[in-house]
């Protein structure tokens, strides 16, 4: 909730932002008051940025590969696509990058695997 502020409720000291002694200078109330108000919103919007954070590491990650631009959002086909296929595409994106995810690790098991038994094979063949 945004409360007004009376302009006579502060000093030129809101203005700049040193607080000097100013002697003879005019400080413009509306300057004052905007520059009071600009702070007031950066500061709550830094506050709904903390409370995003500290949300967001109670929620965790659920295990899945981390989003991408889902199924080729540039294609022009994409452009003729009905709401419900767009849900059914987004779904089906998530569990191909998934599975895309779980086939590569296995893979590389695989030729970890094989190199071994390769220098198996040519230590009992008597090369290197």
């Amino acid at each position: 909730m945004t409360t007004l502020i009376h302009p006579n409720s502060f000093c030129a000291a809101d203005v700049a932002s040193a607080c000097t002694p100013t002697i003879g200078v005019q400080v413009d109330p509306l300057d004052a008051l905007f520059l009071r108000l600009k702070r007031q919103q950066e500061a709550e919007i830094a506050a709904q940025d903390r409370e995003a954070e500290r949300l967001a590491a109670l929620i965790g990650s659920n295990g899945g590969p981390p989003l991408v631009e889902p199924f080729g959002i540039d294609a022009p086909w994409f452009q003729f696509a009905e709401a419900e296929e767009v849900e059914r595409l987004a779904k089906l994106h998530v569990r191909i990058e998934r599975r895309k995810l779980i086939l590569s690790e296995d893979v590389g098991e695989r030729k970890l695997i094989m190199k071994r038994c390769i220098r198996r094979m040519r230590r009992a063949a008597g090369k290197g």
